[in-house]
């Protein structure tokens, strides 16, 4: 096993593969017998993006993740807590007819979930709308997040502490369960 760790495998120009370190060689085997690789593509996928709102017309980073998203042509399910913030990036999203390229796929829709992630209700309900709106759930992106405490590792306010580790960090464990949960379940 140490041998394979150390050892970097180089694709030559004959189409085989060495390994320097042992001076062993195997034939690689040809693009033609490698399995088709999965389609890329968006278009006709569904995703939860949490953090979805932004102030105004501004664009956070979960606002900007959403549009991208639907440019090319994946639904998205607009979640924040503020639920005016997720109305406007729905809205934002369902009022382009463009694609982002002229050979893009048709942009998707979208629905607005005002969701407080740091609740298994509010983030069942966010698999429950993808589901219930566009038949299915591909992609969860977590985006939602708070800033720290204020103060020092001598006088941190440890609710606040713990509040930020709800948000940004537990919030990813408690939504990774719904979106593979028995859809009798959502």
């Amino acid at each position: 096993m140490s041998e394979r760790r150390n050892c970097v495998i180089q694709l030559t120009h004959t189409r085989q593969l060495s390994c320097p370190r042992t001076r062993t060689l195997a034939t690689s085997v040809a693009p033609s017998d490698l399995p088709p690789r999965p389609s890329r593509s968006l278009a006709g996928k569904v995703a939860i993006v949490t953090g979805a709102g932004s102030r105004g017309t501004g664009l956070g980073n979960g606002r900007a993740i959403s549009l991208l998203l639907a440019e090319d042509g994946c639904s998205v399910v607009c979640g924040d807590l503020n639920a005016s913030w997720a109305e406007k990036t729905a809205e934002m999203i369902n009022t382009s007819s463009a694609p982002s390229h002229p050979a893009g796929p048709k942009p998707g829709q979208a629905v607005a979930v005002a969701a407080d992630v740091t609740l298994d209700a509010d983030c069942a309900a966010l698999a429950a709308a993808a589901v219930a709106r566009f038949g299915r759930l591909d992609i969860l992106v977590n985006v939602v997040g708070v800033l720290g405490p204020r103060g020092t590792a001598v006088d941190v306010d440890a609710a606040q502490w713990a509040r930020g580790l709800e948000t940004n960090v537990t919030s990813s464990m408690r939504l990774r369960a719904f979106p593979v949960a028995p859809r009798d379940k959502l």
